[in-house]
């Protein structure tokens, strides 16, 4: 019947599996697959994007330095930097402006820089794999062959003319405040900054403003037709990522081509209604956007220019304030294609994945049934074994409780009954008169002795049913002490020193419940951590000593008739009984010893 169970719940199972083999390849030959990989792009767009800030943010926080350098240097009475620094400055901090106006917004100074291919330019230092890098464009040195480096032109603004039309710079004049951001930047204001040609009618820069003495320190870097950000993508992140900055709705910084063309795709325009979501409510999108003629899957994020840092409220955005661009990455269609052939094959793998791991798990299920059937039948077991040792035990304390009635009653009872005789000879002579003084004494003598030889037996009785301390010596049963307690998870160390004479049995008993007595109080009452037990044998006397680290208390409190330390007095009363020498000191918080002495005369034991 099992064998018939099992091979249905393999025939089953092997069905679901087929089951499902054919449902994931009618999935994978839907295009599920190629679903799930296009939105699992999107999550890692968001990564790219969240890195491309990043790098925006660091470009934005290096022009900041500069203009607080800027002030710093005016503002310690040196005046505007010299031609040389700006001109240094500009090419340090990767910059296309640097300003100085007054009150009202007029320029004083300033140099600007343009980009250009002419011979006489600055030259920069060529990256170390530059042959693997072969298109004719512009781009910065270190990602260029040697006859496309981006070179520089310095150029000088236009002293006098007013940049208050400027949004940053109005803004700034207006609050005393110093603001950064990506702003838009005029043909016109292009114009004024030396920077004409550079841009067209739609531009974007990152700029920062900060208070001078009499005015404002302006650093810029115009985005229009710069590759140092677009293209650091290459080798800061994912090389397929192709990446857009728009001034509104225009590319004006991209490392995006044509198909078949090494031209970059300056100009192209953000569809219409992609460009509503971003600019107008300022939402991002991810979907599929042709683009120069060309499908693209498109991540798009809008970009927000100073005013931001003026609303309101922290966490509310002003209905008037509007993104100024756009940043997009974005990676060809053509990336995600897949022969329909590979799909089939990949379901295929996927069934053949999930027949594996559906086999491999039934098999882990029957074995962990048969290790789970193992451990019950061993339970089991252990169970009867438990009860035919109860039952044996059982057997054992009937047959010990009817010996100890036998001996009790055919001895100690014998005793008993010739003390009572005696007892009635004694009585019956002090009755009369004149009683036979010699015939009481006799009684008396008799009485005592019975009485003596009563007290024996029933000692006798109680150490036949304790094998402990008659059929093993003074150090076995200590040991058997120690054995009782580890159990328990206390630390209980016992050493031995020392040769000489065992003490007799009744000795060894009193020995033993002292000793037993003193680490019991030691970790019951002392609440101790570890317990010393030292026994020490010598031709002259027997030593015990437990020495533990616990709680202490005061000894003479303990041992006073009102405190009533009743298991101390029992232990005084032991060493009495076998004439031995029992010290207890103990201080409060520093733990007890408790020393226990029994001399031998001779190599004798006497009581």
């Amino acid at each position: 019947m099992n064998k018939l169970s099992t091979s249905s719940k393999w025939l089953f199972t092997t069905m679901i599996a087929i089951g499902i083999a054919c449902i994931v390849t009618a999935i994978g030959y839907n295009n599920w697959i190629y679903d799930f990989y296009v939105r699992l792009t999107g999550y890692w767009f968001e990564g790219d994007r969240i890195a491309f800030e990043d790098i925006l943010r660091q470009k934005r926080s290096r022009i900041e330095d500069h203009t607080a350098l800027m002030r710093e240097l005016i503002g310690s009475g040196k005046g505007v930097p010299m031609p040389k620094t700006l001109h240094n400055d500009l090419s340090e901090y990767e910059l296309s402006f640097i300003v100085i106006t007054d009150g009202a917004g007029r320029i004083t100074s300033g140099m600007s820089r343009i980009l250009d291919r002419s011979l006489d330019s600055k030259q920069i230092l060529m990256r170390p794999d530059q042959e693997q890098i072969v298109e004719p464009r512009w781009v910065p040195a270190e990602f260029a062959v040697p006859e496309h480096r981006l070179q520089y032109h310095d150029t000088l603004p236009l002293i006098g003319e007013s940049l208050a039309e400027f949004g940053i710079v109005r803004d700034s004049l207006r609050l005393g405040r110093t603001f950064s951001g990506i702003e838009r930047v005029s043909p016109s204001i292009l114009m004024r900054l030396g920077l004409k040609g550079q841009g067209g009618v739609h531009n974007l820069a990152i700029v920062s403003s900060r208070e001078i003495p009499g005015g404002l320190a302006i650093s810029g870097m115009l985005l229009n037709g710069d590759p140092t950000l677009v293209d650091r993508m290459l080798i800061t992140h994912a090389a397929e990522d192709e990446v857009t900055i728009y001034a509104d709705n225009i590319a004006i910084a991209t490392n995006l081509h044509k198909e078949d063309r090494i031209d970059r795709l300056y100009g192209v325009t953000m569809p219409e209604a992609i460009a509503e979501r971003v600019l107008k409510n300022g939402q991002t999108y991810w979907g599929l956007v042709v683009l120069g003629d060309a499908p693209h899957y498109v991540s798009a994020n809008p970009l927000w220019d100073h005013s931001i840092q003026i609303r309101k409220v922290s966490h509310f955005i002003s209905p008037d304030i509007f993104p100024v661009g756009i940043l997009s990455l974005s990676i060809h269609e053509s990336f995600f294609r897949l022969d329909r052939f590979w799909y089939g094959a990949v379901a295929v793998a996927g069934s053949i994945f999930i027949i594996a791991l559906t086999i491999i798990g039934l098999f882990y299920a029957r074995q962990r049934d048969y290790e789970k059937k193992a451990i019950i039948a061993e339970e089991e077991a252990e169970r009867f074994r438990q009860v035919a040792q109860d039952q044996r035990i059982a057997v054992i304390v009937a047959q010990r409780k009817n010996e100890f009635a036998s001996m009790v009653h055919d001895t100690v009872g014998q005793y008993i009954a010739l003390s009572k005789t005696y007892g009635y000879i004694v009585r019956d002579a002090i009755e009369q008169d004149l009683p036979d003084t010699e015939e009481a004494s006799l009684a008396l003598e008799n009485l005592q002795e019975a009485l003596q030889q009563g007290l024996q037996e029933i000692r006798r009785s109680a150490l036949s049913i304790d094998p402990r301390l008659a059929n093993v010596n003074l150090e076995e049963g200590l040991r058997g002490l120690v054995e009782e307690w580890e159990k328990a998870k206390n630390q209980l160390i016992l050493s031995v020193n020392g040769k000489g004479p065992e003490l007799p049995t009744e000795a060894r008993r009193n020995v033993y419940f002292i000793a037993q007595e003193a680490v019991r109080n030691a970790f019951v009452n002392g609440k101790a951590r570890t317990v010393h037990l030292e026994l020490f044998r010598s031709v002259n006397a027997v030593r015990v000593c437990v020495q533990d680290d616990g709680l202490g208390f005061d000894t003479k409190l303990v041992l006073s008739a009102d405190h009533g330390g009743k298991g101390l007095v029992i232990m005084h009363e032991r060493a009495k009984a076998i004439s031995g020498n029992l010290k207890i000191e103990s201080v409060e918080g520093q733990g007890t010893r408790v020393e226990l002495e029994v001399p031998i005369i001779n190599g004798d034991f006497r009581q």
